[in-house]
């Protein structure tokens, strides 16, 4: 079978490469911020955000520090509320489905997903 190694820095001037086996938890651990890596990448391709002027919809969903909630908001809230220990008890392929419905139900009904747009500089 197949070992997880290391090069090891040899003696200055020695053409012979010195290698260590690591442990499985160390091979683990790579391979799982290789993974970490490729997601970022492919993060980066992603849409940006669309900048909206003017005043949320009742129905939209704001995140981010708020001073007052409103309706699009609190549905969000309520229909976490209600369905947590179901999430909870869910395996994760399956927890991407119900997160979808919610974020169907609220796009029904004319809600979108909103952040305030950071302060300009300058």
């Amino acid at each position: 079978g197949g070992r997880f190694l290391r090069q090891q820095q040899g003696k200055k001037g020695a053409n012979n490469k010195i290698w260590e086996e690591v442990p499985l938890e160390m091979g683990r651990e790579k391979i799982m911020q290789a993974f970490r890596n490729r997601r970022r990448r492919q993060d980066d391709s992603k849409p940006k955000a669309t900048l909206i002027e003017g005043e949320p919809l009742p129905a939209d969903v704001i995140f981010g520090r708020i001073t007052q909630r409103n309706q699009g908001t609190e549905l969000l809230y309520r229909l976490v509320k209600e369905n947590c220990q179901e999430y909870d008890s869910l395996n994760r392929g399956v927890k991407m489905r119900l997160v979808q419905g919610i974020m169907q139900r609220i796009t029904d009904q004319g809600g979108r997903f909103l952040l305030p747009a950071p302060a300009e500089k300058g």
